[in-house]
């Protein structure tokens, strides 16, 4: 006794068909894929602004920041004795202002990166733009930037597993 895939129905002895739906006898039932592009893009897409707004903030306090420093650390005689100490909170300002940078940069190129992924699946590229935003989902939560992170990588599987 043999029933259908699709709808259950049993099958008489030596029919093609189901009687009720019409589905072939030994047909294999595929799951349907859906698309899921248009809100895997748009989670790309606020992944890359959110980590181009990320980036612009600090480059901005860090101009403010080292001018600020600099002026702090013109105040400090360095010639006197013991005077390395009052400079040493200013040489590990310099060095944070450096690395803030850094990560600001890298944040500022993955936004861009980001942006691109979206371009692609916008025009109809949906797996390539949706790898590529997987990759940089993973990069970007490798480098601390877990929320845009987190909104890109979801928002590429989205894409790369639609239709």
């Amino acid at each position: 006794m043999t029933y259908c895939v699709k709808c259950g129905t049993e099958i008489p002895g030596g029919a093609a068909f189901c009687p009720k739906c019409g589905t072939p006898v030994g047909a294999v039932l595929r799951a349907e894929r859906k698309d899921y592009s248009g809100m895997g893009g748009a989670l790309i897409l606020i992944g890359g602004i959110l980590a181009l707004l990320s980036a612009l903030l600090p480059l901005l306090l860090v101009g403010f920041w080292g001018s600020w420093i600099d002026w702090m650390a013109g105040m400090v005689p360095r010639m006197a004795i013991d005077g390395w100490r009052w400079y040493m909170p200013f040489a590990i300002g310099r060095w944070l202002m450096v690395l803030i940078t850094v990560v600001s940069l890298v944040s500022l190129i993955l936004g861009i990166v980001a942006i691109y992924a979206y371009q692609k699946v916008r025009t109809g590229q949906i797996k390539t733009g949706g790898l590529v935003a997987i990759v940089l989902g993973v990069i970007m939560l490798a480098t601390t930037h877990w929320l845009t992170g987190l909104l890109t990588l979801v928002g590429g599987i989205l894409c790369y597993t639609s239709r």
